[in-house]
């Protein structure tokens, strides 16, 4: 039914509500956390949640099913990374691909559709072919971009 991840910097604590009225999911909270100042929190296509630390300049990943006082499964840190009082995130999509049922095959041609997904990030794709499952006969590659999926 849906969830809202509220970030309480003030106490170091990220709270998991229901959307509907289910009450509360999960609570972060502890010193094992890593929670310094959370100040934006989201979730990625695993169900892991990805905190914002302002106080410590961190980003933190915990366990979709992390709860109490659970340690992160990595932190994100450190002067190579530039982190400086983060505020937000964003997980972006891997980028994906279909192909749908051919549109018509003869002996010279034979027309298919696809989709590329960029996933926000420039992604190259190309097509292969042929009267096997070897192919042999591959498309030129081509560069798909788009906005953020």
């Amino acid at each position: 039914a849906g969830q809202i991840d509220v970030t309480i910097p003030g106490v170091n604590m990220v709270r998991t509500l229901g959307a509907e009225i289910e009450g509360t999911i999960r609570t972060l909270i502890g010193p094992a956390t890593g929670l310094a100042s959370p100040t934006g929190v989201t979730l990625d296509s695993a169900g892991h949640l990805w905190v914002a630390n302002s106080g410590n300049a961190t980003v933190t990943e915990y366990a979709a099913d992390a709860s109490g006082n659970a340690a992160p499964i990595a932190t994100i840190g450190g002067k190579e990374t530039t982190l400086n009082r983060p505020q937000a995130l964003l997980v972006l999509s891997p980028p994906g691909a279909t192909t749908s049922a051919d549109l018509g095959v003869s002996q010279r041609a034979a027309a298919i559709a696809g989709s590329v997904v960029p996933g926000g990030e420039p992604t190259t794709y190309h097509f292969e072919l042929g009267l096997t499952t070897a192919y042999g006969t591959t498309t030129p590659a081509r560069l798909a971009t788009g906005p953020l999926a």
